[in-house]
């Protein structure tokens, strides 16, 4: 009873033609499995995960880059992540994430915007979160870090209203 256990899978297929581009064709695939498990039985409910990713785009990339190729990536990461009580109403969530990618780019109009890398990456997620309502409404303010560049990794802003 004290440790959640979550699977998701997701997968995504797009198929597009075009008439008078550069070629007349795009495809995409998409997909993840991620599984997590927290313990919940303590204050911090620490978690672990793991999460495979994989994005293949081939064909003409639209009229703003107007490049036609092929981009392969696959991710593997590795996570873990605390629920961090700071009041009745909000929280921290701060995660670190080591990730695996593998990026193989090719494109027609040459070598200058191929790209082929494997290297690891890591981040810590510090991301605060305020319960607006009893229905589950959450503001979330959301910042980033990347570990392997020592560099600003991003940061958003959500909210989340259930309908």
């Amino acid at each position: 009873g004290r440790w959640a256990t979550t699977l998701r899978a997701e997968f995504e297929r797009a198929e597009r033609s075009f008439d008078g581009a550069p070629a007349d064709r795009f495809d995409r695939t998409y997909g993840t499995f991620t599984v997590e498990t927290r313990d919940t039985g303590r204050s911090k409910q620490p978690g672990v995960g793991i999460r495979w990713l994989t994005f293949d785009e081939s064909g003409w990339f639209g009229s703003h880059s107007d490049a036609v190729g092929d981009i392969d990536r696959t991710e593997t990461t590795v996570f873990a992540s605390l629920l961090w009580p700071v009041g009745d109403n909000a929280w921290w969530e701060p995660g670190l994430h080591v990730t695996r990618v593998d990026v193989d780019h090719r494109f027609a109009q040459g070598p200058w915007r191929d790209r082929d890398q494997e290297e690891w990456q890591a981040k810590l997620l510090l991301p605060w979160r305020v319960r607006l309502n009893s229905e589950g409404g959450t503001l979330t303010l959301h910042a980033s870090v990347r570990l392997h560049e020592f560099d600003f990794g991003g940061g958003n802003i959500q909210i989340h209203w259930p309908l």
